[in-house]
């Protein structure tokens, strides 16, 4: 099926709706034009590298860099600034809290 086709096996509203649904498909390479994407990426994707990467930075050492991911969208990455004391604090808030706290300490 061609754009010439558009008025004849395809009608204009058929056309239209179709346009409609792929600016809605974050998968779609229409979306990711359209909203400034590099690649377009589907939620699914999307939550399994989320997941991924919680998963690997949870279970990292201390000495190791967290892992990050090239996202498609616009902007950068970077997490908010906390002081030493603020880390110290929080990580031993969530080995109080986590029932994962005993493999992270191994």
């Amino acid at each position: 099926m061609s754009v010439n086709d558009i008025g004849d096996s395809l009608s204009y509203r058929e056309a239209v709706d179709l346009a409609e649904e792929l600016l809605q498909e974050q998968g779609s390479h229409l979306f990711a034009a359209v909203n400034g994407w590099k690649y377009p990426m589907g939620l699914q994707p999307m939550l399994t590298a989320a997941l991924f990467l919680t998963v690997k930075n949870a279970l990292r050492s201390d000495h190791e860099k967290p892992a990050d991911f090239v996202w498609p969208w616009p902007g950068g990455t970077e997490a908010p600034q906390v002081t030493a004391e603020e880390r110290d604090r929080l990580r031993a808030q969530l080995d109080a809290n986590s029932a994962f706290a005993n493999i992270r300490k191994g």
